[in-house]
């Protein structure tokens, strides 16, 4: 049980089974220690804030007496000291405004009950954007940081940008997605992790490893993709490519672009969630489209050397 990370979980769901489902599923997630807390609906769930509770990651259901779970998100990313929590919704709603209106409100993620074991790999990727930006030490200033970590990538200096980082395995991105978004202000930091942890993984997996969407599919579940990844990223010529991340500061705006050496993966396909929502509930392109919720523009162009390059963009100032 050493050297384990506890993670302080905060279930808001109305019926207890669920709840139950909740606690034995994670526990299967062996490389954390869990704490539990539970509420009956979001006033509890704000109670429980309240009384000092600080939990690393919250699943809230959506249908709940006295205070619903949209209600909930916007009540917890009103408040300043909860507002870095990742949120995530596991709800039997399933239609695309409703995932729409929740990642708008600020969720980072959207599972479907009944409750899946692959839904595990997502609900693990929100326990560890929280416990990664919790760790940061905000004393230090993001240079430090970027010096301090800099082992986990190739850092490339430039006058042009503020960053360039080159990374070649999956293992490294959620590491380097929690440092980007410490350059964004807080409440959105969580948000933007995820979001880039989507596109950043698109362009190694379905990039330089040439793994499309229906692969995935074929493999059936996440630990034989996973399976999969790991061994294309020993082989040639997929094991030598990289994917380069730029950070970039125009004027009250921040750039990230992402480029991978492969084919690239076609963004022909894709919807616009803000045009459809129900595009949130197809089997592929999940990712990109709720990375959309988390910046202000997602452009795509395809370089002549080959590859997918892809251009994140927010605005700093945010209207209240």
């Amino acid at each position: 049980m050493e050297n384990k990370d506890t993670v302080n979980v905060l279930i808001v769901e109305d019926q207890e089974m669920v709840r139950d489902a909740i606690r034995l599923g994670l526990r299967i997630i062996r490389k954390f220690k869990f704490e539990f807390v539970e509420a009956g609906n979001g006033l509890e769930g704000i109670d429980i804030l309240k009384s000092g509770f600080q939990p690393d990651v919250i699943i809230s259901d959506l249908m709940m007496p006295e205070m619903d779970g949209f209600a909930f998100i916007t009540a917890v990313k009103q408040e300043e000291a909860y507002q870095h929590i990742p949120l995530l919704i596991l709800s039997a709603k399933t239609s695309g405004e409703d995932i729409a209106r929740a990642l708008k409100l600020g969720a980072i993620d959207y599972l479907f009950k009944p409750f899946e074991y692959s839904d595990l790999s997502r609900i693990e990727r929100g326990i560890e954007i929280g416990l990664l930006l919790k760790k940061a030490d905000k004393m230090k200033t993001l240079e430090e940081q970027v010096e301090h970590q800099k082992e986990r990538w190739d850092v490339i200096e430039s006058l042009e940008v503020l960053r360039v980082f080159q990374l070649q395995k999956t293992e490294s991105i959620l590491a380097l997605c929690s440092l980007l978004a410490l350059y964004f202000p807080e409440k959105k930091q969580n948000v933007i992790c995820m979001g880039l942890n989507e596109i950043i993984l698109n362009a190694v997996t379905h990039g330089n490893l040439e793994l499309s969407s229906a692969i995935k599919s074929e493999k059936n579940g996440n630990q034989l993709f996973e399976k999969l990844i790991n061994e294309r990223e020993q082989m040639a010529p997929y094991k030598d490519r990289i994917v380069t991340v730029e950070l970039k500061k125009l004027e009250r705006y921040l750039h990230i672009v992402i480029t991978d050496q492969g084919h690239g993966f076609d963004p022909g396909g894709l919807q616009d969630p803000a045009q459809n929502p129900e595009c949130l509930l197809l089997p592929y392109g999940r990712g990109i489209a709720m990375t959309k919720f988390a910046f202000d523009a997602v452009e795509f162009n395809f370089p002549e050397q080959g590859g997918t390059e892809v251009t994140l963009v927010k605005n700093l100032v945010q209207p209240e």
